[in-house]
C-alpha cells in the first residue's frame, strides 16, 4: 500500500502526495506543484527558497531584504496560499481532462 506524505502549504490547506518515489501519482503531484510555483513572482519564489530550502529564519530573510519581519511573514503566507489555490485548480483541471 502506498503511504501519503501530507505537505502543509497554507494555514488551512494541505496536499497529500504519495511517498512512493516510483508512483506515477507522485510524479504528477510534483509536476503540479512545480507548475503552481511557476506562477509566483520571482521574488516570492526566492523568499520561499530562502525559508524552506536554505532554512533561513524570517528574521534573517527580513534582514537580507531590509524589510520588516511582518512583511516577510505576510509574503510567505500569501505565497503558500497562492500555491495551494493554484495546485488545487491545476489538479481539478487535470482530472477533468481524464
Amino acid at each position: 500500500a502506498t503511504r501519503n506524505k501530507t505537505i502543509i502549504i497554507a494555514d488551512d490547506s494541505a496536499i497529500d502526495i504519495p511517498e512512493d518515489d516510483e508512483s506515477l501519482v507522485h510524479e504528477e503531484a510534483i509536476q503540479l506543484m512545480e507548475r503552481a510555483i511557476d506562477y509566483l513572482s520571482p521574488k516570492d519564489i526566492r523568499l520561499l527558497r530562502l525559508k524552506y530550502e536554505e532554512g533561513l529564519s524570517v528574521n534573517e530573510i527580513a534582514d537580507l531584504y531590509s524589510s520588516k519581519v511582518n512583511t516577510v511573514k505576510m509574503r510567505l503566507k500569501r505565497s503558500r496560499d497562492r500555491i495551494a489555490y493554484l495546485y488545487k485548480t491545476l489538479q481539478y483541471h487535470q482530472t477533468k481532462r481524464l
